[in-house]
């Protein structure tokens, strides 16, 4: 836990002992663990560090000015793919979250 511009940080890492993803740096550096930030209330990411297999990290990513719920329509998201498109799976991280009673 860490202090940024007066909020309260929350640090999550995600560790495998094997690769879990590639991070997009002057190529494909192999990925076995994921540091994300987020703010203590909010629950807003604020930064996200890609590390290599000693700990080290490969790529940074930090998040500034970021605002939600800004009356987007949800409909915008939708995404319908034309019928000639393979859809294939592709492997994701996602930090959400816990569910408050």
């Amino acid at each position: 836990m860490k202090t940024t511009d007066g909020e309260t940080i929350y640090t999550l890492e995600v560790v495998n002992d094997t690769q879990m993803a590639e991070a997009p740096v002057l190529g494909w550096y192999p990925v076995y663990a994921v540091r994300a930030g987020v703010e203590k209330d909010s629950w807003i990411l604020r930064s996200t560090e890609f590390l290599n297999a000693t700990g080290k990290p490969v790529m940074t990513v930090e998040y500034r000015n970021v605002t939600q719920n800004t009356g987007i329509p949800e409909n915008i998201f939708r995404y319908s793919p034309p019928e000639q498109a393979v859809v294939k799976p592709m492997r994701t991280v996602v930090i959400t979250p816990p569910i408050v009673p």
